[in-house]
């Protein structure tokens, strides 16, 4: 067994160690708690455990269609919260062919109240003062038109309940055949509607034996005991195992997965609560946060099954994402860098490698397609937190003579697919356009929030890390200069150059190195608010003064979160944006930041770089690139 490989497993054949850490982790979900207070409305400062609970009641999607395909949404999402406790874990199951007591006295009580470490870690408490605790009613929607409204007494999702009732039967479940069907009558289900009768009716009612074997009470708020997440991972296990059963493939497709129940309403409607519409409106989803996910049970991360140690190997998915790669007007004289970009699922690493290649088919002597110092290969971890890995294989060209056009390709094998991908390659050459551009520093208080980046903490660590970095790659015969903006704007330094040729050495060009020490030096006004619009004026009118003039192209390159909160607006501007090339580099990520106004910003034509990480090798390469670009 491997801790940290993404596989989940049967939790009563882990070894003592892994269990308790499974545990562990849980418990410290009470610890982490999402943005707001318990008065707020719909309610803030509710803990990572205590949402499950709150999603759970919010939406009761039971006895329909979608009952399989949400709730694997909400344990994925659950897997999710643990991964940030301990990157290491995921959600195993238990088996209910097995006697489920040895995981008893680490999960605590079978019988009574769940004791501990449930108790003191909050998971209930019977000393909750005054009305600020749960009970066990099932509360209509406190909702009205608009998200106003109340909660009844006893329903505040932040509180916890007094009590955390079990009764939990020891030796191996009664799974006959009968309403506990047995696993193979669930593999060998014809279709999707069959499997869901046998899990909860009419043709069996598996769900709701487990859910009485553990004696967890009523169904809908059974989710504040950690048991019903054993539960759940067993009930998509099996619905995982029918849809890798060998010689059934539709049943990893999104159009035909549910048939014949596939244009059911449910199956069709987006996901509550994430998609952050209500009826029941939660956090952080709905409103202030809005950080609502539209998908549907189609989606391609609900269909595809996570990773379970009972299923068959099942084809690792590679898309190729760049069918082609073009090295378009290359400067004469300059090297640029792209890459093969392949998006992967797999449960397995995948492992690619440049096979053939690159080669030149056709072009002017001197031309070349080279490999880089990343080598000719990549490997992509295995993603079963359902986000598309990518893997990139880098490539160089050097324009040689202005109007000069080239052609090759090269081959990349993916070991885990048995894929072969023949990639062509263009590449055309341009005399060398000289550039003035003035780079644009937001100082507003929001650069001090939160990045959502681990190793760069706020939004100005951003800022400093990616800024630096145009200077250095600002090519010989080019200028700029620098504005920073608040609710106003301010003249940093005039447009500077011609720059000569990148220095060898940090230290080597000293124009360079000032320009950098002014970036390092920028500071946020804590009382500052934002106005992008400013930004972009005091930039346009830096390029108008007459050291810009002598330069052929203008640009402008504004660092933000795109947070506008005081005039003058993007939209106050367009005209300028029409005028001059914009881009915009996003300091967070897309939960921190204004993606929609980065892209009006960029005059909509999708010019601005998110940077969601600390920059590692195929980073530092895509921002060179979107730089050189500029």
């Amino acid at each position: 067994m491997a801790l940290g490989d993404g596989i989940r497993r049967n939790i009563l054949h882990l070894p003592a160690m892994e269990r308790q850490r499974f545990v562990d982790a849980i418990v410290q979900l009470n610890q982490h708690s999402f943005p707001g207070t318990r008065t707020d409305f719909p309610a803030g400062g509710v803990s990572y455990w205590f949402k499950m609970d709150e999603i759970h009641q919010a939406t009761h999607v039971h006895g329909g269609a979608a009952f399989l395909p949400w709730h694997r949404e909400l344990c994925n999402y659950f897997e999710t919260l643990l991964r940030q406790i301990d990157p290491q874990m995921s959600l195993h199951y238990w088996d209910w062919n097995e006697d489920i007591s040895p995981l008893f006295p680490i999960f605590g009580n079978m019988t009574g109240q769940a004791g501990e470490p449930w108790l003191s870690a909050g998971f209930y408490n019977p000393a909750a003062p005054g009305d600020n605790w749960r009970d066990e009613n099932i509360h209509s929607n406190p909702f009205g038109s608009g998200g106003t409204g109340s909660y009844a007494t006893h329903s505040n999702p932040a509180d916890p309940p007094k009590d955390r009732a079990r009764n939990v039967h020891s030796g191996a479940p009664p799974v006959d055949g009968g309403q506990w069907p047995r696993d193979d009558q669930f593999i060998n289900a014809a279709n999707f509607a069959d499997f869901t009768s046998l899990m909860q009716g009419p043709d069996g009612n598996a769900h709701s034996e487990a859910h009485t074997w553990l004696g967890l009470g009523n169904a809908h708020t059974s989710f504040r005991d950690p048991l019903v997440f054993l539960l759940h991972s067993n009930v998509d296990r099996l619905w995982a195992m029918w849809q890798t059963k060998p010689g059934q493939t539709n049943r990893l497709d999104p159009a035909h997965v549910y048939d014949p129940l596939s244009s059911d309403s449910e199956i069709l409607e987006p996901l509550q609560p994430w998609a952050g519409t209500g009826p029941w409106h939660t956090r952080p989803w709905f409103a202030p946060e809005n950080e609502n996910v539209l998908k549907t049970s189609r989606h391609a991360s609900v269909v595809r099954p996570p990773c379970y140690d009972t299923l068959p190997n099942f084809p690792t998915a590679v898309t190729l994402e760049t069918p082609s790669i073009t090295f378009n007007s290359v400067p004469a004289g300059e090297t640029t860098v792209r890459a093969a970009v392949f998006s992967v699922l797999s449960c397995d690493d995948a492992h690619f490698q440049i096979t053939q290649g690159p080669t030149v088919l056709t072009g002017p002597p001197g031309t070349s397609f080279a490999l880089t110092s990343l080598g000719d290969s990549d490997t992509v971890p295995s993603t079963s937190d359902f986000t598309l890995a990518k893997a990139h294989l880098w490539i160089a060209y050097r324009g040689t003579t202005a109007g000069d056009h080239a052609t090759g390709k090269m081959t990349v094998h993916c070991t885990e697919s048995n894929q072969d991908f023949i990639i062509p390659i263009t590449a055309d050459t341009i005399a060398r356009p000289t550039v003035a551009v003035v780079m644009a520093l937001d100082k507003s208080n929001s650069m001090n929030f939160s990045s959502g980046i681990a190793a760069l903490p706020h939004r100005i660590d951003v800022l400093k890390y990616s800024a630096p970095a145009f200077v250095d790659v600002i090519q010989q015969g080019n200028a700029m200069g620098i504005v920073s903006f608040d609710q106003d704007a301010y003249d940093v330094v005039g447009i500077t150059g011609p720059f000569g040729p990148p220095p060898a050495g940090p230290f080597d060009d000293l124009t360079r190195t000032n320009l950098k020490n002014l970036i390092v030096s920028h500071t946020p006004n804590p009382a500052g608010n934002t106005s992008i619009g400013d930004a972009v004026e005091k930039a346009h009118l830096m390029l108008q003064t007459p050291a810009a003039a002598p330069y052929a192209k203008k640009a402008i390159l504004v660092f933000t979160d795109g947070f506008e909160t005081a005039p003058k607006y993007i939209s106050e501007v367009h005209d300028l944006l029409a005028d001059n090339n914009v881009f915009a580099v996003c300091l967070g990520t897309a939960q921190q930041v204004q993606p929609a106004a980065l892209s009006e910003l960029c005059h909509d034509h999708q010019g601005f770089l998110r940077l969601t990480g600390a920059l590692g090798n195929d980073d530092l390469f895509r921002l060179n690139k979107y730089f050189l670009q500029i």
